[in-house]
């Protein structure tokens, strides 16, 4: 199955002070409408840090970007994005006796 596993923390900076978040949707590529997206289930806070996981199983493999947002008070903030790449498997290669190696 293919998944991807993202850490989202939805400060107070997003979404006015005081107020609970009670909704978080994601979406990817094209923006289905406010309230059309995909649903992750939460518990309502004014300060959120949730864990989910995004099936792939609905992409075709390639570039996307994952949208995500959140409803306060009956409205919804503005889209946060992140490019991501869905692969069918991850291929996996075994290194061995790296000789040289350079970063910046």
């Amino acid at each position: 199955m293919r998944s991807l596993t993202f850490l989202i923390a939805f400060l107070s900076s997003l979404i006015a002070a005081g107020q609970d978040v009670t909704r978080i949707e994601y979406y990817f590529d094209t923006d289905p409408g406010f309230g059309n997206g995909m649903t992750m289930p939460i518990v309502a806070a004014p300060n959120l840090t949730q864990n989910f996981t995004v099936p792939l199983n609905t992409v075709s493999e390639g570039f996307h970007i994952l949208y995500l947002r959140a409803k306060s008070n009956g409205l919804w903030s503005i889209p946060v994005s992140k490019p991501v790449f869905a692969q069918r498997q991850a291929q996996t290669t075994s290194i061995t006796n790296i000789q040289h190696l350079e970063y910046f």
